[in-house]
């Protein structure tokens, strides 16, 4: 899976990894709270093609790019994560979800709305199906001590997203 991260000053990261929360927490340590601006499917190949593409914008030799037009366009169109500003729509969540949202954001020092979209990688078809990951991620969870028993479950329906 390839990742695009930003951070607070604007830099891009353009990475690959094969377990995403954990290489977003050892992201966050180093560099503080990241966003999430989107997903796409690929390896290493793909990730060295997009670090080649976008070479004029890169920041030494990091894999942190400038916010260009050109990347950010290429991240809103191709990412499967992208919801453009002019999509984007009002959620109307129940209060023990909303609960649970706010806890968790607080919990990892993020927003709500990066932690619907972490949720929402893991339905991704190709996340989904690494039943091991979302386990470990259900366990961490679980040992987080919360005000809101039992843990809600989150079921996701296709034609909303």
């Amino acid at each position: 899976m390839i990742y695009f991260l930003r951070r607070a000053n604007g830099a891009i990261k353009i990475g690959t990894t094969t377990n995403y929360q954990t290489r977003l927490s050892q992201l966050q340590s180093l560099y503080g709270n990241l966003e999430l601006l989107g997903i796409m499917d690929g390896g290493r190949n793909e990730e060295q093609a997009l670090h080649q593409r976008f070479s004029r914008y890169r920041l030494r030799s990091t894999e942190w790019f400038l916010p260009s037009t050109e990347l950010t366009t290429y991240i809103e169109t191709q990412s499967h994560l992208n919801i453009p500003k002019s999509e984007s729509r009002t959620i109307k969540l129940d209060s023990q979800v909303h609960s649970w949202l706010v806890f968790l954001a607080e919990t990892y020092g993020t927003t709500m709305t990066n932690v619907l979209k972490t949720l929402a990688i893991y339905a991704h078809p190709n996340i989904k199906n690494k039943v091991a990951e979302v386990e470990q991620m259900q366990q961490e969870i679980e040992h987080i001590k919360s005000p809101l028993k039992p843990p809600i479950s989150v079921e996701w329906d296709e034609k909303s997203r």
